[in-house]
């Protein structure tokens, strides 16, 4: 399975590329580009994206099926350091 968590953060920065160009582009996509990194981990990327969803409360379970592998307890302080700045950046989007 291959996408992102926050989809959202996507369509504002095609948004802002078609209304002002790279710059705009870019702006709007920095508050997400750590998540993106972070969720294309190889091995644990679909269980970080799977949890980041949960955690946006769009699903109630994060668990994967083997062999995927699971998301190590041990980065959840860091998907919530990435995941703060993602979803404040969309709730400046839903304004």
């Amino acid at each position: 399975m291959t996408g992102f968590s926050c989809p959202e953060g996507l369509v504002a920065c095609v948004d802002a590329w078609r209304c002002g160009g790279y710059d705009a582009a870019r702006e709007a996509y920095l508050p997400y580009l750590p998540l993106v990194n972070f969720e294309a981990q190889a091995g644990i990327g679909l269980a970080v994206r799977k949890e980041a969803i949960r955690r946006r409360g769009l699903v109630m379970e994060s668990g994967v099926r083997p062999p995927a592998a699971a998301m190590p307890e041990s980065l959840v302080p860091q998907l919530e350091r990435h995941l703060g700045p993602a979803l404040a950046a969309l709730q400046k989007e839903v304004r």
